[in-house]
């Protein structure tokens, strides 16, 4: 057995002249939460349901804990899936929810009979199903005073907590996450990423958290995958993908940042009175873009930049650049008027980046 819960070789889905899924090869390695982000209608939902057996893939391999599984059932690929409608039973309880699914399916049992032993398909004790359930519910983080209260009753962040100790029940090899935030309040958002680190710090299996927004990709997994236009364009820590975006749809997918625009020439990209950069793996007369977060823009006294916009951003005002090679954002404790010219400072060293394909 390999060391990979997950291991994706060359998958592809098209949907007649749509090409969904466009050759993704990704490693996932036992224990690690995986965050996969990428914009709307690029291909990640599409990839999870491949991944989980409810679409058949068109080409390529799917092997879970070195078991290829792409032809099989998704019920025998020990996979879990949670969706953003949470799917419980309105009427029953917590605990009830997560009893019934374990007791819903069937499981191979030796019995004695008269002609020895034989192994039956039976369903699992009620006893036993709901030690399991407590269990998985205290993983979740399901508060106790919550158990014997109907679904149709709690709130999206608990209800969300009971599908996700529903999922952890069965112990599966790999737990899939298809947007389980988007429809909840920021403070229940952030009461959940609690929840995931938990998950994360113990011995829950590998997991995927599939998310369009920047701040979940960022705050929830150990690892980054970046999806666009059906394809996995970067993997690395979050700290890794942040600093060293490899163009500007994943320096946009995992958080603010403005954008200059260089030529190249010799090996350097030159980026107007922002200075150069070493620009290896360009073209001299391509064109290259250098990602820059608000953190590294400093207000300065001169007349380098203009404001385009001013808009208050909780504690501070978020301001909103124009320069000669493109558009900062930076962020200060005091208005500015729009049109008012201003000196910028960019702190660290610009990174080139080759263009995102349209």
């Amino acid at each position: 057995m390999d060391g990979y819960a997950l291991d994706l070789e060359n998958v592809c889905k098209s949907y007649g002249d749509v090409r969904a899924v466009d050759g993704v090869d990704l490693k996932l390695p036992r224990g690690c939460f995986l965050t996969l982000v990428g914009p709307s209608g690029c291909g990640k939902t599409t990839l999870l349901r491949m991944i989980a057996g409810f679409e058949k893939t068109d080409c390529g391999t799917v092997k879970i804990n070195g078991k290829d599984v792409t032809n099989l059932h998704p019920s025998e690929r020990g996979v879990k899936t949670i969706f953003q409608n949470y799917s419980l039973l309105p009427h029953a309880t917590a605990l009830a929810n997560v009893t019934i699914a374990l007791r819903a399916r069937k499981r191979p049992e030796e019995r004695q009979t008269r002609r020895g032993v034989k192994t039956v398909m039976a369903r699992m004790s009620r006893r036993e199903a709901e030690t399991l359930a407590i269990r998985a519910l205290r993983s979740a983080g399901v508060d106790e005073k919550l158990f014997r209260r109907k679904a149709s009753v709690l709130s999206g962040g608990e209800a969300q907590r009971v599908a996700i100790a529903r999922a952890l029940a069965f112990s599966p090899e790999l737990l899939l996450m298809d947007e389980p935030l988007g429809s909840l309040d920021a403070i229940t958002r952030a009461e959940l990423h609690k929840t995931f680190a938990a998950l994360r710090s113990s011995e829950a299996p590998a997991a995927i958290y599939v998310t369009h927004d920047g701040a979940d990709a960022l705050a929830t997994g150990d690892m980054l995958a970046v999806m666009d236009k059906g394809r996995i364009i970067q993997t690395g820590t979050p700290k890794e993908v942040y600093e060293n975006p490899v163009n500007s749809v994943a320096a946009a997918l995992t958080g603010e940042c403005g954008l200059l625009k260089g030529k190249v020439s010799g090996g350097t990209a030159e980026f107007a009175s922002f200075g150069s950069a070493p620009a290896e793996g360009f073209s001299d007369g391509e064109t290259a873009e250098a990602a820059v977060r608000p953190e590294q823009v400093k207000l300065t006294k001169g007349k380098t930049a203009s404001v385009t916009s001013c808009v208050l951003s909780g504690a501070n005002y978020r301001i909103t650049l124009g320069v000669a090679c493109g558009t900062l954002i930076a962020y200060s404790s005091e208005p500015i008027s729009e049109g008012q010219p201003t000196g910028v400072k960019i702190l660290g060293q610009l990174r080139p980046m080759h263009i995102a394909e349209q």
